[in-house]
């Protein structure tokens, strides 16, 4: 598989990338050994649109619904509007508030309510037949406070920030638009007054398929996996996560 990569890109700075991805996912998993596991099941539900507003700018929306062990009970609810600006035809701008609830009760939701302003900065990069994305995030991140399954008045901050790198692979034909593989690794970095140790939030890798459905939708089917260090230097929760996508430009 890595030959026909390797072939199709014609460069040989596809090959490093690759390498360096493939290194990246293989030092993720080697770091988890002799340590303590709580690991988890989830399935994301997710619809994504888009909304062409003319001169470059868009209006996107990102809809989750996260179930615990696949579909037991509800886990997380995410809406995520922003209004995007592409600034060349593989760069883009978004800035937008998201909101999440968290449940923190399991079985009998209560739901922990945060808002999170953000700005993401998207650039993809065609090498060969392969796409190179790296995307950049920054987020603010209130919380509301808990005490156990108790919310309470006020809000916990923190910073947040992100770089994905991801290739997307055609598998179909040798346009990026039809059926593809895509895989990428997240790194998310904590940061702020209150953060005083494991300054990483999270470790996603991802792989999966995408495709269209019709001229303007499209779909994803992919499996993601999470590292989240706790406040132990031995113990961590991972989580195993079926992703169910939707999309649509209207």
């Amino acid at each position: 598989m890595l030959n026909k990569v390797i072939d199709i890109s014609g460069r040989p700075i596809s090959t490093r990338l690759v390498f360096i991805l493939s290194l990246m996912i293989l030092a993720t998993f080697m770091s988890r050994a002799q340590k303590n596991n709580d690991a988890n099941m989830l399935t994301w539900y997710q619809y994504k649109g888009d909304v062409d507003l003319g001169n470059r700018f868009s209006v996107v929306l990102d809809f989750q619904h996260r179930r615990q062990d696949f579909v037991n009970y509800s886990s997380q609810q995410v809406l995520r509007p922003g209004l995007a600006y592409t600034l060349k035809s593989d760069v883009k701008f978004t800035l937008g508030t998201a909101v999440f609830w968290h449940n923190i009760n399991g079985e009998n939701p209560v739901y922990r309510p945060e808002v999170r302003p953000y700005t993401f900065a998207e650039w993809k990069q065609p090498l060969g037949k392969i796409q190179v994305t790296h995307r950049f995030r920054f987020e603010l991140r209130y919380n509301r406070k808990t005490a156990g399954s108790e919310v309470l008045s006020g809000y916990n901050f923190n910073y947040r920030a992100g770089h994905k790198l991801g290739l997307a692979i055609p598998i179909q034909s040798e346009k990026i638009d039809d059926l593809k593989l895509e895989v990428y690794d997240e790194v998310l970095i904590n940061f702020g007054e209150r953060i005083t140790r494991n300054y990483l939030d999270q470790n996603r890798i991802y792989a999966g398929i995408k495709g269209r459905l019709t001229a303007k939708s499209t779909f994803k089917l992919g499996y993601m996996y999470i590292f989240v260090p706790s406040g132990s230097s031995i113990d961590f929760v991972t989580q195993h996560i079926l992703v169910l996508g939707i999309g649509h430009r209207w």
